[in-house]
């Protein structure tokens, strides 16, 4: 065989096995990303497992972590929410007439849903009020369930609840505030009732606690979730659990906790309630 043929032979010998080795390494390197893949996908489904089975489904025995409560810790957390805006009401308008706004499908007597635990604690509590109770019941646009507050209502249901009642002094909502609030009529009533609520989403409220348009809110401590030294034993009374923010102590609040407010920061107020224009409201 000439000896140039032979070196063309030797030539293609080597670049069959280069060719081979570069195959080899490449099938090896997709084996690697290949099982790394299926790592990262076995563990995020065990994960996945863990947290519907650890926080969905969350033990008794851990009263103080907020996703590890039972529905019957919840309930009567909100049983205690309504409590405490009757004892606020009891000291700050005490012969106030008083108006607590709910969703037709709310159940004074009933307490194994969200809201109605909320009512229910807020009547018990003004037993004793010496001024007259009222509920209305806002008709909703679309309800959420039998264990979950409702999805969300109108301005307009809002203010026809309302205005059914024009002498009540103090208008007490267990289910927050319509959609679009700045399009209620009740802040330019004459005179505007005292407006509290429960259930609220505060994160866009500061501005307007602040401007005297809602008396107070009632919502979960964030101080509450804290560690706490290991001297304080035993479990946190879940009276503790509800912080009521006014338009005296908001601004100390939002600074000692700023995440309740997300959305109103100075620069950043495209979430925030538009500030409607306001009546002065009810004497105390």
């Amino acid at each position: 065989m000439p000896d140039d043929l032979r070196q063309t032979n030797r030539n293609s010998g080597r670049r069959r096995n280069l060719d081979s080795l570069a195959r080899q390494w490449r099938r090896a390197r997709l084996m690697k990303v290949v099982f790394a893949a299926s790592v990262a996908a076995l563990a995020a489904t065990v994960g996945l497992m863990v947290w519907l089975l650890v926080w969905r489904q969350p033990p008794e025995e851990s009263p103080t972590a907020p996703t590890a409560w039972s529905w019957s810790q919840v309930l009567r957390s909100q049983r205690l929410a309504g409590e405490a805006m009757a004892d606020f009401i009891r000291e700050h308008y005490p012969e106030a007439a008083v108006l607590a706004v709910a969703s037709a499908a709310a159940d004074a007597e009933r307490d194994d849903s969200i809201e109605g635990a909320t009512l229910q604690g807020l009547l018990a509590g003004l037993r004793e009020h010496r001024g007259q109770v009222e509920v209305a019941l806002v008709e909703l646009d679309d309800p959420s369930g039998d264990l979950a507050l409702p999805l969300g209502f109108r301005a307009g249901a809002f203010d026809r609840a309302t205005e059914a009642f024009p002498e009540v002094d103090v208008v007490v909502s267990v289910i927050g505030l319509p959609l679009r609030p700045e399009r209620m009529e009740f802040w330019r009533r004459r005179p505007r009732p005292r407006l509290l609520l429960v259930n609220a989403e505060i994160f866009r409220l500061a501005k307007l606690i602040a401007a005297g348009g809602i008396d107070a809110v009632a919502v979960r401590d964030p101080a509450f979730f804290r560690p706490r030294p290991e001297t304080e034993a035993g479990e946190r009374d879940l009276r503790e659990l509800w912080l009521l923010v006014t338009p005296g102590n908001v601004a100390e609040v939002r600074r000692r906790h700023p995440n309740l407010f997300i959305g109103e920061d100075d620069d950043d107020d495209d979430e925030a309630v538009e500030l409607p224009e306001l009546t002065a409201p009810s004497a105390p």
